[in-house]
Order: C-alpha cells, then sequence, then structure tokens
C-alpha cells in the first residue's frame, strides 16, 4: 500500500531514509506491518534502486503497534514524530525492529 504523502493531521508521523549498498540495490525493500496481523501497512518491496543512492519516504499511520522491517539496505534510519526508532550504519539482510503503542510482555 501508498503511504499517506505529507500527512497534516497525524497519529504517528513516520519519516524512513536509507541508502542502497553498492551490492544489493536491486534486493532493496522495507515494510511497516501492524504487529497484531502482520498486514503491510506502508513499504516499498523490492526494487530496482540506483546502487548507492538515497531514498526517503514519509507518511502517517494510526496509532497502533508495528514492526518496521528492512534488507539490504544501508545507513537506515526510521523516525517516528521525530523520535529515532531504529537505524544502522550498515545493513546487509534483514532487521525488524517494534515500536509504536506495543504493551511490555509481562512475565
Amino acid at each position: 500500500k501508498a503511504p499517506t504523502a505529507s500527512p497534516s493531521s497525524c497519529e504517528m508521523a513516520y519519516e524512513i531514509s536509507f541508502e542502497t549498498s553498492s551490492s544489493y540495490s536491486q534486493a532493496s525493500s522495507w515494510a511497516l506491518v501492524y504487529d497484531e496481523n502482520t498486514s503491510i501497512v506502508a513499504g516499498i518491496g523490492s526494487q530496482a534502486y540506483n546502487a548507492g543512492s538515497t531514498y526517503s519516504e514519509i507518511g502517517c499511520l494510526k496509532s497502533n503497534c508495528y514492526n518496521f522491517s528492512i534488507n539490504n539496505a544501508a545507513n537506515y534510519n526510521l523516525k517516528i514524530d521525530g523520535i529515532t526508532v531504529a537505524n544502522s550504519d550498515v545493513l546487509v539482510g534483514n532487521q525488524v525492529s517494534l515500536f509504536g503503542t506495543c504493551e511490555e510482555i509481562q512475565d
């Protein structure tokens, strides 16, 4: 699904930026997924990105618990309401981060 462009009223505003690596640019992808039912709410599937290029996306999410995953990207950064919730200096492979209104697991 395509994210909402330039949200004016937003429960959770997100901004993702990432740089494709020179080795894996053809397989770079990312997704924001509802934690409860794994529905993808925003993301880009594997696409033919230019190697070593930087891409960014902004959008709006409803207040909820989400998983963020990114594959084959370098120097990525995910911000929610201006606060970094996931980032990496260099990443090859898959990274998943949980954020939002998630409840702590009780022992």
